[in-house]
């Protein structure tokens, strides 16, 4: 799908600052509560793991070096883990263990790329992400257009179902689709590099 932009990660890296960072935050923060709460992580402690994968991501990013499509998604789901991993054991203490020994089974699969829960998060990952571009774009595109979009895009469906079932041409169709993916390239450009 979509591999985070290395000018965007340079931006970021260049000044914490800037907008790009806010872009940052805005856009990453709740991917990453989405993330922990699917790990049955506690809204107190998402909250604390999510400010702290943010803080750490800050601090670190200068270090960073992208070695092939996904290092950015893989490098911010290890610094989620490492950041789960350390605030449950500072404060094992303090609340119920979860899981207990799955826990660590979760953490191994977690630190697998090729685990069944690592794909899932790569999928999280870039369903969000595309989800967020398209909720930028979807207000600036007639409904018509966005709805034959959508139909052949997000459900499916052929081109020429969609055009029989929205009552347009199949040339109309092509021509919103392409619209739209326009857009959001435009939209994305300097947040993501698209893979073809």
């Amino acid at each position: 799908m979509a591999e985070t932009s290395v000018s965007f990660l340079d931006s970021l890296k260049a000044d914490a600052g800037t907008d790009s960072w806010r872009e940052f935050v805005d856009l990453y923060t709740p991917l990453i509560r989405i993330w922990l709460h699917t790990q049955h992580v506690r809204d107190q402690e998402r909250d604390d793991v999510t400010q702290e994968v943010i803080s750490v991501v800050l601090r670190r990013l200068p270090e960073f070096q992208r070695e092939r499509t996904g290092s950015f998604r893989n490098w911010l789901k290890r610094i989620t883990i490492f950041c789960w991993q350390n605030y449950r054991r500072k404060n094992l203490s303090k609340s119920p263990a979860v899981g207990g020994s799955d826990f660590g089974q979760m953490m191994g699969e977690l630190g697998d790329p090729d685990s069944e829960m690592s794909r899932r998060w790569d999928q999280q990952h870039d369903q969000y992400i595309l989800q967020q571009l398209l909720e930028k774009i979807r207000p600036t595109v007639r409904p018509a257009t966005w709805d034959a979009f959508r139909a052949v895009t997000m459900d499916g469906k052929s081109a020429e179902q969609a055009a029989t079932e929205l009552g347009v041409s199949v040339n109309a169709v092509y021509v919103a689709k392409s619209r739209v993916l326009s857009q959001l390239r435009q939209v994305s450009e300097g947040l993501v590099d698209w893979q073809d």
